[in-house]
């Protein structure tokens, strides 16, 4: 049985004994499982919803506590399902290594742009990233100051996103397409994921409090247009790639992330690589200026060896006129608020 398979069951069966914790934690506190209310979300920029604890006494009032949502950057594999405020802009400047056995992949920088827009009422994310890339084979090295773009739209999951949220509680369904064109060749490649999150103000196992805790989950498939013909034959380089993550607030400026990721080759139907990382992010000032740093290697690789990864950067959220008081915007917020 391939790895990926035996982890896309792990995956499944761990989703699966986190909803039975939840709902067996509601019976032992009295309560019986109803439909959640149609919640409003606020997913401010990739960083979690607030929520707010219990009180440790009667004479105590209830302080916000955040839930942390895990996702890119700091992690390299998981997108969270969150989106910024209509309007909003997010600027990760991000310095990333990839280090194998013969071969380094640096980008130095990575200019990360994502727009918070409201469409149809609906809150989206546009994304373009563009890379200065510097690829070092033993002595030689290629540089690309301005590298082919990576483009994409984030959205909640048509439909069934409405439908989890009139059931479960705190679970979020995102649909995250992307476009990335590769350097040197007309081959780009079509990204297509779906992002499954869920947020735990409590979770208790073995009667220990994890919470407040977020578990995020990607399932993508990988498509490559105009693969290259090699000896006459197609290539099949496309794949499947899984990933989970889960997110916790250390304190007040500093949240800790841990991810795995894998990849497997549709043609040859075998791993490409199994993969962890972990994470941290600081907040520098409130709610707009992040530093953040990760690391991680691979567990599993079928090609020249593990690689080991690095990603640190900085990450500045700012207001802007697009998508909020834009025309467009503006007509599509107005008519969503429309009675």
């Amino acid at each position: 049985m391939p790895l990926v398979k035996m982890l896309n069951k792990i995956a499944a069966v761990a989703l699966i004994l986190i909803t039975q914790l939840a709902s067996a934690q509601d019976q032992a506190q009295g309560t019986t499982p109803t439909p959640a209310p149609k919640k409003k979300h606020h997913h401010p920029y990739h960083l979690g919803n607030h929520v707010k604890a219990l009180p440790k006494n009667n004479n105590e009032k209830p302080e916000p506590e955040e839930i942390v949502t895990p996702g890119a950057p700091p992690l390299i594999f998981v997108d969270d399902a969150g989106t910024p405020d209509p309007g909003k802009i997010e600027a990760n400047f991000s310095f990333n290594g990839e280090f194998a056995h013969n071969e380094k992949s640096l980008e130095l920088p990575l200019y990360d742009l994502n727009l918070g827009m409201l469409v149809l009422g609906k809150r989206i994310q546009l994304k373009v990233e563009v890379p200065t890339q510097v690829t070092m084979k033993g002595p030689n090295a290629d540089i690309s100051p301005i590298a082919p773009p990576a483009i994409g739209v984030k959205m909640p999951l048509p439909f069934l996103d409405d439908l989890a949220h009139r059931y479960v509680r705190n679970l979020d369904l995102a649909f995250y397409p992307q476009i990335q064109f590769e350097s040197g060749s007309s081959e780009k490649v079509l990204k297509i994921p779906v992002i499954i999150q869920r947020s735990f103000e409590h979770l208790y196992v073995g009667g220990i409090d994890l919470g407040p805790i977020s578990v995020v989950a990607n399932f993508g498939y990988n498509q490559v247009l105009h693969s290259p013909v090699v000896n006459g034959k197609q290539d099949d380089p496309n794949s499947w790639d899984e990933s989970v993550a889960m997110a916790k607030k250390v304190n007040s400026r500093m949240n800790a992330m841990i991810e795995l990721g894998a990849s497997e080759n549709t043609g040859t139907r075998g791993v490409t690589y199994i993969a962890t990382t972990a994470g941290v992010t600081y907040e520098l000032v409130h709610e707009k200026l992040y530093i953040y740093s990760s690391a991680g290697l691979d567990l599993v690789r079928n090609d020249e060896g593990s690689h080991i990864y690095a990603q640190s950067g900085l990450k500045w959220l700012f207001d802007s006129h697009l998508g909020k008081n834009h025309l467009v915007g503006k007509l599509f917020r107005e008519r969503s608020s429309a009675p």
